[in-house]
């Protein structure tokens, strides 16, 4: 019962708080935005183009500026620096994602080894999550919506569809952009990640002494 309580409790504050209020840019808008674009973007970088323009909008807060100047600045047109930015990402974001590993696992490991007995502030630095801010960050210095824009995610049904035509690059491109599809806020990041620490503490807890049954 506990921990079906939990669960519901993350699906609230996901729902209810998970997202930021996007902008309302209507369809004529965008649609006027990528036909403009196309005027100034090579014929092979079409799709990318209207896919990646139309999976920023509706993520584009009141707060985050004039949408067709940022797709007029940050749309990577040619495919050599495409490569380049790909290749930075890449390599900064396993640096960034391996540290917040790393501290999180040892952050974690007096709860999850048996090590003695946890301190009281064991279970407040496992609750802590150093990663909980990343998402938030990166879409307020505009580097989600610079991925999202130029290395675009696809839906799973699209995927199985597409992907028969897809090498390892291709690949790699549409899994980029994949960690920001949800702008969440980073207080619910942190929430979240408290109660699945609680969530484990106590099912690693729930001991059953086979004699006492």
């Amino acid at each position: 019962m506990r921990y079906m309580l939990i669960l519901s409790f993350i699906t609230f504050i996901l729902f209810s708080g998970g997202s930021m209020s996007a902008k309302d840019f209507n369809s004529q808008e965008i649609q006027r935005l990528i036909e403009e674009m196309k005027k100034e973007v090579p014929e092979s970088e079409l799709v990318r183009l209207e896919r990646g323009i139309r999976t920023i909008a509706p993520r584009f807060t009141g707060e985050d500026g004039d949408l067709s100047a940022f797709v007029r600045e940050n749309f990577i047109k040619d495919k050599e620096l495409l490569d380049r930015t790909f290749e930075r990402i890449v390599n900064n974001m396993e640096v960034l994602n391996g540290s917040m590993l790393v501290i999180s696992r040892e952050f974690s490991k007096p709860l999850q080894l048996d090590i003695g007995e946890p301190l009281k502030v064991d279970y407040i630095f496992a609750e802590y999550n150093p990663a909980a801010h990343i998402i938030d960050d990166f879409f307020k210095n505009k580097l989600a919506f610079i991925m999202l824009l130029n290395f675009p995610p696809y839906e799973l049904n699209e995927k199985i569809t597409l992907s028969k035509d897809w090498d390892r690059k291709a690949w790699a491109y549409a899994r980029l952009s994949e960690p920001f599809r949800d702008r969440i806020p980073s207080d619910v990041n942190q929430k979240v990640n408290e109660v699945f620490t609680r969530v484990d503490n106590y099912i690693s807890e729930y001991n059953i002494y086979m004699g006492n049954l």
